[in-house]
């Protein structure tokens, strides 16, 4: 094995090993070895299918694709694993529980090895959170929509 292998099979072990950190709230200088956790909303579903096309649905515009699921986990990805260094193309997983009750959160890493971060990866799980507000916003748009339009057909004796 070559010795930059050797170096990249070490540091990919304590990146795969480390426990994520919740998203700060300022953006930080360099973080080593980042891996965070952002919070997302409780989304109800009967079905573990229903639950991933309502994620694809909230991920799709931000160019993550379903990727598989586990016994106690839905996993998305986006990226290339080779290549440009840069947030939009390289690859990331994002890490779900499969059900998602309102303390849950989302997992949020590069795929293979990431060193340091200077502010990227937490700019994208910024994101990620602003993205799942506006749904748990319009969820609740929509129900409030279903209620008054219920409600106006009872007093209209419909």
């Amino acid at each position: 094995m070559e010795p930059e292998g050797f170096v990249l099979s070490i540091f990919r072990y304590f990146y795969k090993r480390r426990k994520p950190t919740a998203l700060e709230a300022n953006k930080p200088s360099v973080k080593w070895f980042p891996k965070y956790t952002v919070p997302v909303c409780a989304i109800e579903s009967a079905q573990e299918s229903e639950l991933i096309t309502t994620l694809e649905t909230i991920l799709a515009p931000m160019g993550f694709e379903f990727l598989h699921a586990t016994k106690s986990h839905l996993y998305f990805a986006r990226g290339k694993t080779w290549g440009d260094f840069s947030i939009k193309y390289m690859r990331l997983h994002l890490i779900f529980g499969k059900e998602l009750s309102a303390d849950a959160t989302v997992q949020v890493e590069v795929a293979d090895v990431c060193v340091f971060d200077t502010g990227d990866l937490w700019k994208l799980g910024g994101e990620l959170q602003t993205r799942f507000a506006e749904f748990k916003h319009s969820q609740k748009k929509a129900v409030s929509d279903s209620v008054e339009s219920k409600v106006k057909s009872v007093v209209k004796g419909d």
